[in-house]
Protein backbone atom coordinates (compact mmCIF):
# COMPACT_ATOMS: atom_id res chain seq x y z
CA UNK A 1 0.00 0.00 0.00
CA UNK A 2 2.92 2.35 0.66
CA UNK A 3 3.88 2.15 -3.01
CA UNK A 4 0.35 3.05 -4.07
CA UNK A 5 0.34 6.06 -1.74
CA UNK A 6 3.68 7.30 -3.04
CA UNK A 7 2.29 7.07 -6.56
CA UNK A 8 -0.43 9.56 -5.60
CA UNK A 9 1.54 12.64 -4.56
CA UNK A 10 -1.31 15.04 -5.37
CA UNK A 11 -4.02 13.07 -3.61
CA UNK A 12 -3.03 14.37 -0.19
CA UNK A 13 -3.21 18.03 -1.08
CA UNK A 14 -6.56 19.62 -0.19
CA UNK A 15 -7.91 20.21 -3.72
CA UNK A 16 -11.50 19.58 -2.69
CA UNK A 17 -13.83 19.09 -5.63
CA UNK A 18 -16.55 21.05 -3.81
CA UNK A 19 -15.31 24.33 -2.33
CA UNK A 20 -18.16 26.83 -2.39
CA UNK A 21 -18.51 30.06 -0.49
CA UNK A 22 -21.58 30.84 1.65
CA UNK A 23 -22.60 27.21 1.43
CA UNK A 24 -23.16 24.31 3.78
CA UNK A 25 -24.12 20.66 3.94
CA UNK A 26 -25.77 19.49 7.16
CA UNK A 27 -25.77 15.76 7.88
CA UNK A 28 -28.39 14.06 10.03
CA UNK A 29 -27.56 11.26 12.46
CA UNK A 30 -30.87 9.56 11.71
CA UNK A 31 -31.32 8.02 8.25
CA UNK A 32 -35.01 8.95 8.42
CA UNK A 33 -34.04 12.63 8.19
CA UNK A 34 -32.74 14.41 5.07
CA UNK A 35 -29.34 15.79 4.21
CA UNK A 36 -29.63 19.57 3.82
CA UNK A 37 -27.52 21.61 1.41
CA UNK A 38 -27.45 25.17 0.16
CA UNK A 39 -26.57 28.75 0.95
CA UNK A 40 -26.82 30.24 4.41
CA UNK A 41 -30.45 30.14 5.48
CA UNK A 42 -31.46 28.43 2.23
CA UNK A 43 -30.73 24.77 2.92
CA UNK A 44 -32.84 22.36 0.87
CA UNK A 45 -33.31 18.63 1.15
CA UNK A 46 -31.10 16.45 -1.01
CA UNK A 47 -33.05 13.60 -2.52
CA UNK A 48 -30.65 10.82 -1.59
CA UNK A 49 -32.08 7.45 -0.67
CA UNK A 50 -29.55 6.66 2.06
CA UNK A 51 -30.04 3.71 4.36
CA UNK A 52 -28.66 3.69 7.91
CA UNK A 53 -25.43 1.98 6.91
CA UNK A 54 -24.70 4.38 4.06
CA UNK A 55 -25.32 7.34 6.35
CA UNK A 56 -22.96 5.80 8.94
CA UNK A 57 -20.24 5.61 6.27
CA UNK A 58 -20.83 9.25 5.27
CA UNK A 59 -20.75 10.34 8.91
CA UNK A 60 -17.41 8.59 9.35
CA UNK A 61 -15.92 10.29 6.32
CA UNK A 62 -17.38 13.66 7.35
CA UNK A 63 -16.19 13.38 10.95
CA UNK A 64 -12.65 12.60 9.82
CA UNK A 65 -12.79 15.42 7.27
CA UNK A 66 -13.70 17.74 10.13
CA UNK A 67 -10.91 16.43 12.35
CA UNK A 68 -13.18 14.90 14.99
CA UNK A 69 -11.63 12.31 17.30
CA UNK A 70 -12.74 8.68 17.14
CA UNK A 71 -13.10 6.84 20.44
CA UNK A 72 -12.19 3.59 18.70
CA UNK A 73 -11.46 2.77 15.07
CA UNK A 74 -12.40 -0.28 13.03
CA UNK A 75 -9.55 -2.59 12.00
CA UNK A 76 -7.70 -2.17 8.69
CA UNK A 77 -8.37 1.57 8.50
CA UNK A 78 -5.76 4.32 8.46
CA UNK A 79 -6.69 7.99 8.68
CA UNK A 80 -4.70 10.48 6.61
CA UNK A 81 -4.69 14.26 6.19
CA UNK A 82 -7.33 16.22 4.28
CA UNK A 83 -10.11 13.74 4.96
CA UNK A 84 -8.54 10.72 3.25
CA UNK A 85 -9.30 7.28 4.68
CA UNK A 86 -7.18 4.30 3.65
CA UNK A 87 -9.05 0.99 3.82
CA UNK A 88 -7.24 -2.34 3.66
CA UNK A 89 -8.17 -5.33 1.52
CA UNK A 90 -9.30 -7.24 4.59
CA UNK A 91 -11.90 -4.68 5.61
CA UNK A 92 -15.55 -5.24 4.63
CA UNK A 93 -15.84 -1.45 4.60
CA UNK A 94 -13.86 -1.28 1.36
CA UNK A 95 -16.61 -2.73 -0.82
CA UNK A 96 -19.21 -0.64 0.99
CA UNK A 97 -17.23 2.55 0.29
CA UNK A 98 -16.72 1.60 -3.36
CA UNK A 99 -20.49 1.20 -3.71
CA UNK A 100 -21.15 4.43 -1.82
CA UNK A 101 -18.82 6.41 -4.09
CA UNK A 102 -20.75 5.10 -7.10
CA UNK A 103 -24.07 6.01 -5.47
CA UNK A 104 -22.97 9.58 -4.77
CA UNK A 105 -21.77 10.37 -8.29
CA UNK A 106 -23.25 13.71 -9.39
CA UNK A 107 -24.65 14.42 -5.92
CA UNK A 108 -23.83 17.37 -3.65
CA UNK A 109 -22.01 14.89 -1.41
CA UNK A 110 -18.93 14.76 -3.61
CA UNK A 111 -16.88 11.66 -2.84
CA UNK A 112 -13.51 10.53 -4.21
CA UNK A 113 -12.31 6.96 -4.64
CA UNK A 114 -8.64 6.40 -5.47
CA UNK A 115 -7.70 2.88 -6.54
CA UNK A 116 -10.53 1.41 -4.43
CA UNK A 117 -8.44 1.91 -1.28
CA UNK A 118 -8.44 5.65 -0.58
CA UNK A 119 -11.70 7.46 0.03
CA UNK A 120 -12.86 10.87 1.18
CA UNK A 121 -15.69 13.35 1.01
CA UNK A 122 -14.15 15.91 -1.33
CA UNK A 123 -15.84 18.90 0.26
CA UNK A 124 -14.26 21.90 1.94
CA UNK A 125 -14.37 20.94 5.66
CA UNK A 126 -15.73 24.28 6.83
CA UNK A 127 -18.90 23.72 4.79
CA UNK A 128 -19.74 20.37 6.42
CA UNK A 129 -22.00 20.44 9.50
CA UNK A 130 -23.84 18.03 11.76
CA UNK A 131 -27.36 17.74 13.16
CA UNK A 132 -28.49 20.35 15.68
CA UNK A 133 -29.70 17.66 18.09
CA UNK A 134 -26.10 16.61 18.80
CA UNK A 135 -25.43 19.95 20.51
CA UNK A 136 -26.44 21.48 23.84
CA UNK A 137 -25.85 24.97 25.26
CA UNK A 138 -25.03 24.62 28.97
CA UNK A 139 -25.02 27.33 31.63
CA UNK A 140 -24.70 26.86 35.39
CA UNK A 141 -27.67 28.36 37.28
CA UNK A 142 -25.34 30.17 39.68
CA UNK A 143 -23.52 31.82 36.78
CA UNK A 144 -26.79 33.26 35.52
CA UNK A 145 -27.01 35.10 38.86
CA UNK A 146 -23.43 36.33 38.62
CA UNK A 147 -22.37 39.93 39.11
CA UNK A 148 -19.49 39.48 36.67
CA UNK A 149 -19.63 40.93 33.19
CA UNK A 150 -18.66 37.62 31.56
CA UNK A 151 -19.50 34.04 32.50
CA UNK A 152 -18.43 30.62 31.18
CA UNK A 153 -20.84 28.61 29.05
CA UNK A 154 -20.35 25.24 27.41
CA UNK A 155 -21.44 24.02 24.01
CA UNK A 156 -21.44 20.25 24.14
CA UNK A 157 -21.36 17.95 21.13
CA UNK A 158 -22.45 14.49 22.16
CA UNK A 159 -20.84 11.29 20.94
CA UNK A 160 -22.31 9.73 17.82
CA UNK A 161 -21.77 6.50 15.90
CA UNK A 162 -20.20 6.11 12.47
CA UNK A 163 -19.24 3.10 10.37
CA UNK A 164 -15.57 3.64 11.30
CA UNK A 165 -16.20 3.87 15.04
CA UNK A 166 -17.85 6.21 17.57
CA UNK A 167 -16.93 9.89 17.70
CA UNK A 168 -15.91 11.22 21.10
CA UNK A 169 -18.02 13.71 22.97
CA UNK A 170 -16.59 17.23 22.90
CA UNK A 171 -17.38 20.08 25.28
CA UNK A 172 -16.00 23.55 24.58
CA UNK A 173 -16.09 26.49 27.00
CA UNK A 174 -16.75 30.06 25.88
CA UNK A 175 -16.73 33.26 27.93
CA UNK A 176 -19.75 35.34 27.00
CA UNK A 177 -21.25 38.46 28.47
CA UNK A 178 -23.89 37.83 31.09
CA UNK A 179 -26.29 40.11 29.22
CA UNK A 180 -25.91 38.11 26.01
CA UNK A 181 -26.38 34.78 27.80
CA UNK A 182 -29.63 36.05 29.34
CA UNK A 183 -30.82 37.26 25.96
CA UNK A 184 -30.06 33.85 24.43
CA UNK A 185 -32.10 32.27 27.20
CA UNK A 186 -35.03 34.51 26.37
CA UNK A 187 -34.70 33.72 22.67
CA UNK A 188 -34.59 30.00 23.44
CA UNK A 189 -37.85 30.19 25.40
CA UNK A 190 -39.91 31.93 22.75
CA UNK A 191 -39.79 32.56 19.03
CA UNK A 192 -39.53 36.06 17.60
CA UNK A 193 -40.39 37.20 14.10
CA UNK A 194 -37.44 38.06 11.88
CA UNK A 195 -38.37 41.75 12.00
CA UNK A 196 -38.29 41.93 15.81
CA UNK A 197 -35.64 44.54 16.64
CA UNK A 198 -34.45 42.89 19.85
CA UNK A 199 -34.14 39.46 18.23
CA UNK A 200 -32.22 40.96 15.30
CA UNK A 201 -29.79 42.62 17.75
CA UNK A 202 -29.21 39.29 19.53
CA UNK A 203 -28.58 37.60 16.19
CA UNK A 204 -26.17 40.37 15.17
CA UNK A 205 -24.23 40.08 18.45
CA UNK A 206 -23.95 36.33 17.93
CA UNK A 207 -22.73 36.65 14.31
CA UNK A 208 -20.07 39.23 15.23
CA UNK A 209 -18.83 37.32 18.27
CA UNK A 210 -19.40 33.68 19.20
CA UNK A 211 -20.06 32.48 15.65
CA UNK A 212 -16.66 33.75 14.45
CA UNK A 213 -14.63 31.99 17.14
CA UNK A 214 -12.43 29.26 15.68
CA UNK A 215 -13.32 26.78 18.42
CA UNK A 216 -17.03 27.30 17.72
CA UNK A 217 -16.47 26.69 14.01
CA UNK A 218 -14.53 23.51 14.82
CA UNK A 219 -17.52 21.94 16.61
CA UNK A 220 -19.38 21.31 13.35
CA UNK A 221 -22.52 23.24 14.33
CA UNK A 222 -23.78 25.39 11.48
CA UNK A 223 -25.53 28.04 13.57
CA UNK A 224 -26.59 28.64 17.15
CA UNK A 225 -29.23 31.14 16.02
CA UNK A 226 -31.15 30.60 12.80
CA UNK A 227 -33.92 32.14 10.74
CA UNK A 228 -36.59 29.72 9.59
CA UNK A 229 -39.97 30.56 8.09
CA UNK A 230 -39.73 34.19 9.19
CA UNK A 231 -38.72 33.26 12.75
CA UNK A 232 -35.43 33.90 14.60
CA UNK A 233 -34.69 31.18 17.13
CA UNK A 234 -32.01 29.38 19.13
CA UNK A 235 -31.74 25.93 17.54
CA UNK A 236 -30.05 24.13 20.45
CA UNK A 237 -31.34 22.93 23.78
CA UNK A 238 -30.50 25.67 26.29
CA UNK A 239 -29.81 23.85 29.56
CA UNK A 240 -29.47 25.91 32.74
CA UNK A 241 -30.70 23.28 35.18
Amino acid sequence: MAAELSALPDSFAPGYLSDKGNYGITLPVDSGKPVLAGGLGKGKQLYLALNARQLALILGLAAHLRGFEFATLEEHIVLHSYGWVEVGEQSPLRVELIDLAALLIDSELVMENRQDHLFRLSISPDTVFFADELFTFLVKPDDLQSVHNKIPVIIDRQSFDTAFGPIKNKAVTFNLTLEFVHKLKSLSEQQFSADNDEAVKIEDTYKKGLHKEAKFQALGLRNLIRREAGIIKVVLTYDCS
